[in-house]
């Protein structure tokens, strides 16, 4: 009884760990601001090393009305 406890605590404790993406803030920097008769081109960049895995990004100081489908990411990749 007590193994099947320890071994389902554990299979738990591995599944919340493993489940979730890990969640990584990025901060950015306005670049450049375009304004338009319909609202405004920002520009914005962020210099943020991820690691492999799958993560989920939390883009902080964005405005509320941001169009979600305008969002582009490149990323570069660097080589050791």
């Amino acid at each position: 009884m007590r193994l099947k406890l320890v071994v389902s605590v554990i299979i738990y404790y591995l599944f919340i760990n493993f489940s979730f993406a890990k969640e990584v803030e990025i901060l950015s920097n306005v670049q450049e601001i375009t304004v338009y008769h319909s609202g405004a081109l920002v520009s914005r960049t962020s210099n943020q090393r991820l690691t492999v895995g799958i993560q989920e990004l939390v883009l902080k100081n964005i405005s509320s009305k941001l169009v979600l489908n305008t969002i582009t990411i490149n990323n570069l990749i660097i080589r050791k």
